[in-house]
């Protein structure tokens, strides 16, 4: 019986390390650079209803004061697959000369930081 207890409080421990691990380093299965010059400028989710990790991206960016416009799968797909993007949450960054890039993952604050810089001006910690 003790054996199992044992089991278990390693097995939530494990998790509880794994979970902190990808909240701070962030999971981004790709990102990538492309030109849209007939797109407006800006910063851009790609979220989905029910989505938990979209959920935390938008919080990311929340705390960061970003400013962003929320596009859900639901309302908007043809502007999913204008994008290209298979997978939320995603974020893409346009500038004003058509330049961008689109990541589909959770990246981690810092890293979101870095790649937004101050052009969008964000004053997060």
């Amino acid at each position: 019986m003790i054996d199992v207890r044992v089991a278990v409080v390693a097995a939530i421990v494990v998790v509880t390390l794994v979970v902190g691990l990808v909240a701070r380093r962030g999971v981004v299965v790709r990102r990538r650079r492309f030109s849209m010059p007939d797109h407006p400028p800006g910063l851009e989710v790609f979220v989905s209803k029910g989505c938990g990790s979209c959920a935390a991206v938008l919080a990311m960016l929340h705390d960061l004061e970003a400013d962003v416009e929320v596009v859900t799968f639901e309302a908007d797909p043809a502007e999913f697959r204008r994008h290209g993007l298979d997978g939320v949450p995603a974020i893409v960054r346009i500038s004003p000369d058509g330049r961008g890039w689109a990541a589909v993952g959770i990246p981690s604050a810092r890293r979101l930081r870095r790649w937004l810089g101050a052009e969008h001006g964000l004053r997060g910690p």
